[in-house]
């Protein structure tokens, strides 16, 4: 047969679809007729024929009988299978309805956060994916290296960075800057509102994929020009035609709408509502509108450079170029802090989110902030899943007949094991489709809030939460999986095999102390930041908060407001001011031996420190001086130092540079004051009368004649200002708010609460099993004797004792990050040890108030009907 080639294929296809234990035959048969064939009719005709014959054996008796069709059953069998094992997990979900319902909310609750962080993930990877060139366009950032030997990466770059680039560098095709200096009021007609603006150049829409409803690339050529996001013209002007429409912002005078920037789903860590051509900043800088900063390589943190370079140019050459301008400008520039030298540094467009960078123009979360919530979130996914481990471990007890009959019956390890998880799959299913509603329902706060967006829900975060789902089910059912399938079927039949699970008490006990653990430490870190909190909003800051009412003005109606406020009998006080305790401006000042240096300051009437009730150390007030004539100034304790002075009686009189061009008189000192957070340290500050930059009115009233206070402002504001609606703050709530940072309070609360709830819903779990599995055992304790009393101390020790070893081993923990997190404040609550008893008699009460109402229940049940069949 060898030397009949053609036959190979004809046996290869009939070895394809028969059977093995009929191939042989079948094969015996078709040689003996060719070898008889070949005979008769010759070589040609027989090769015919035994092509034919092997045909007529492709029949469906036969081929579903073919190793193909056992596969195909195989599959059957397999799916089956899964659905007898689906039967099965929602049999046992049906009976169980108590554990059933703690292993679903539990889960439902963890994956609700679980949910929350992978649509801020995701939202964070989506930023600037739709400009052009991604893969040439970069931004310049600053790295500052301090006296100290100290780095700091700062987003923002000098805007003299931009011209230099685009004038010696031949491989930089675009540069564009982007100033952020229009935080201000925009008035279009009779509608006034604040928006957030940046001055940028005229190849802003060529850098970045904005899309313009005019589009002819010379939106931002004009000195006067300006353009609008779509929603912010909208605000402003409502269905009318904005374009060529002129509008005033702030104090910097009028700009003409050149064009709009289109609504999109797209989103760019450059989000402001509006931008100014860049060629207005000279004029703006030389009347004194705006400080300056175009030719200030020290101004480090004024704005924003991007670059794109030109083809096949290497980000290396750029670092490059880079570091040999960043040794030129460090030796240029006569730093005025504690500024060493400035590297610039380079970063593609694409990377720019999740950002590590301090003063980022947008809205992005930073890394250390994306991880932290990432590592939160799955510690409370694994405390989920070892609810589910631990109550499932304690179900096997009684589920070992069902294993001993399926092992006996020809069942695998394997078979066990994928039983167990498909019911923890099971779970985790049921539980995501709760987890969507708490998730969209679980209360965050506004820093939070920001970066979460449902709607942007898409196919791929579908795939990423069903991965989620299985992750979390395989999590869950593993190890329940791994100990149930490890028992042997003859011993799972035996009524005493379940002393040969014993071994896995201990490994529950050490799950309920982990859980209890975790909840500990977040109970602490709540604790500590809300001691902080309620530390900086009752500390005392060297000035009065009661009886203030804030009102925003603009500059033209401060003198017409204050005569009517002064007429009026509920007012003590009024104070003229740029801000009270958010951060002032920049002023730099020389005196002097002394190098220059920069102190911040405020500009503020003589009325401010009275209002306040700030006290000078030394020297005089503000004396009604005349508007325009900047003659004095006054300063706080720590300008003292920084200034060189002795004593402050010694800086009486003093005369400094500000600016270079402003000569000021040292009229007085005040006493230093919290102007910010306690994370930063009391810093030299200066009052300069500014009449100009006066933005707020602080108005004291008389004590218990509040409703009359505000019923006079109103009507004072509505004389004076009667097309625009009333606003008012009350300064010590708004204080208390912008100190207490209680929404970063609430947000670690929520998170604490939801961990504390998942290990109290374990221990119930755990305890509601324990005392179904000891029900005999307490009717013969409460038959031969047992008082309540005596059942509920002995049922519950044991418990509490795995509550109390969890504190214990969580207090180093609790304490270290506790410590971590006080750190980043100067003035800072003491955390003592009352604070951890307090926290950890909590977690204790919290625990044997969960025990004790299980243990009660089954003291208090009738032993007669545990005992009835016995």
């Amino acid at each position: 047969m060898n030397e009949v080639k053609p036959s190979r294929l004809i046996f290869h296809f009939l070895r394809w679809f028969c059977p093995d234990h009929l191939y042989e035959e079948i094969e015996g048969d078709l040689i003996q007729k060719f070898n008889r064939d070949a005979k008769a009719f010759g070589k040609k005709k027989a090769k015919r024929r035994l092509v034919w014959n092997a045909i007529r054996f492709f029949r469906p008796e036969i081929v579903l009988r073919n190793k193909f069709s056992t596969k195909h059953n195989d599959w059957y069998m397999i799916v089956n299978l899964l659905r007898n094992y689906l039967l099965i997990s929602l049999r046992s979900i049906a009976k169980h309805k108590i554990i059933s319902f703690i292993n679903i909310f539990g889960l439902a609750i963890s994956m609700s956060i679980g949910l929350i962080i992978l649509v801020i993930i995701k939202g964070q990877f989506s930023y600037d994916g739709f400009h052009p060139n991604p893969e040439r366009t970069f931004r310049v950032y600053t790295e500052v290296l301090d006296k100290n030997g100290d780095h700091t990466e700062y987003a923002p770059s000098p805007l003299p960075l931009g011209k230099a680039l685009m004038d010696n560098y031949p491989f930089v095709q675009s540069v564009v800057r982007v100033y952020p200096a229009l935080n201000s009021d925009v008035v279009a007609g009779n509608t006034k509102i604040p928006l957030r603006g940046a001055f940028a150049d005229s190849a802003f829409f060529q850098v970045f994929g904005f899309q313009q409803t005019v589009g002819d690339g010379k939106s931002l050529s004009l000195a006067n020009s300006i353009v609008l996001k779509e929603e912010t013209a909208n605000k402003l002007f409502g269905n009318e035609n904005p374009l060529q429409q002129i509008i005033r912002v702030g104090e910097l005078g009028d700009f003409v709408i050149t064009d709009l920037i289109k609504a999109t789903d797209h989103k760019s860590h450059l989000d402001f509502d509006f931008y100014v051509s860049m060629s207005a900043v000279p004029s703006l800088e030389a009347s004194d509108k705006l400080k300056r900063a175009m030719d200030q390589w020290s101004g480090y943190l004024n704005g924003y450079t991007y670059v794109v370079l030109k083809p096949e140019v290497s980000q290396l050459t750029f670092d490059n170029a880079l570091s040999s301008l960043s040794d030129e400008v460090s030796n240029s520039i006569v730093f005025s802090g504690n500024e060493k030298s400035l590297r610039f540094k380079t970063q593609l467009l694409n990377d720019v989110a999740p950002s590590s960078l301090w003063m980022e123009p947008g809205m992005m979360m930073s890394w250390q902030t994306l991880l932290s919530l990432s590592f939160i979130g799955l510690i409370i996914l694994i405390l989920a899943a070892v609810n589910y481990t631990n109550l499932t471990v304690g179900r096997s007890f009684n589920r070992l007949k069902e294993v001993g009959v399926r092992r006996t019956t020809g069942a695998k390890r394997s078979h066990i094991m994928t039983q167990l998880i498909v019911e923890s799959l099971v779970y985790s299913l049921i539980a995501l489709v709760f987890a969507f509603p708490i998730a969209v329902l679980l209360p965050l706060n506004n820093s939070f809030q920001q970066y979460v967006n449902f709607q942007a829900i898409d196919f791929t975060s579908v795939g990423w939460f069903l991965l989620l789902t299985f992750g979390v089910g395989l999590l869950a059912g593993f190890f329940p999986a791994l100990i149930v399938s490890k028992i042997n079927p003859l011993q799972a039949l035996r009524s005493s095999a379940g002393a040969k699970l014993l071994k896995t008490v201990a490994l529950r006990k050490v799950l309920i102390v982990t859980q209890f653990s975790v909840s500990f430490i977040f109970i602490m870190v709540l604790l500590v930041m809300y001691k902080q909190s309620q530390f900086q909003v009752d500390a005392d800051y060297g000035f009065t908060r009661d009886n203030i009412i804030t009102v925003p003005l603009e500059k033209s109606e401060f003198i017409p407001f204050q005569n009517e406020l002064k007429r009026r009998s509920s007012i003590e006080k009024i104070s003229a001011c740029s801000q009270t305790f958010h951060f002032g401006n920049d002023v730099k000042v020389r005196m002097g031996d002394v190098d220059s240096l920069f102190m911040e300051y405020y500009a503020a009437d003589e009325q401010f420190l009275p209002l306040l009730e700030i006290p000078l150390v030394s020297g005089n007030n503000f004396s009604e001086p005349s508007p325009g004539a900047e003659k004095y100034v006054l300063i706080n304790e720590q300008a003292v130092e920084v200034l060189n002075f002795k004593t402050p009686q010694e800086a009486i009189g003093e005369l400094i540079i500000l600016n270079d061009t402003i000569s000021a008189q040292i009229a007085g000192v005040f006493r230093d004051y919290h102007n910010h957070s306690f994370k930063h340290v009391i810093m030299p500050m200066m009052l300069r009368y500014k009449p100009d930059e006066f933005r707020e009115i602080n108005i004291k009233y008389l004590p218990d004649n509040i409703n009359k206070a505000v019923e006079d402002i109103n009507t004072c504001w509505n004389k004076v200002v009667p097309d625009r609606n009333f606003e008012l703050d009350f300064f010590d709530e708004s204080f208390s708010k912008h100190q207490s940072h209680l929404e970063d309070v609430a947000m670690i609360g929520s998170l604490a609460m939801i961990a504390i709830s998942i290990s109290c819903l374990g221990l119930l779990g755990v305890v509601i099993y324990a005392m179904e599995t000891r029900v005999k055992e307490i009717g013969i304790r409460k038959v031969f004797g047992a008082s309540v009393m005596n059942l509920v101390v002995q049922l519950s020790f044991s418990f509490l004792i795995l509550v109390v070893l969890a504190g214990v081993i969580a207090a180093p923990a609790g304490y270290w990050i506790g410590s971590a997190i006080m750190k980043q404040f100067v003035y800072k609550a003491e955390i003592g040890i009352g604070l951890f008893a307090f926290g950890f008699g909590s977690m204790v009460l919290i625990g044997l108030v969960i025990i004790c109402s299980q243990t009660i229940k089954a003291a208090l049940s009738n032993p007669t009907t545990s005992l009835k069949y016995e």
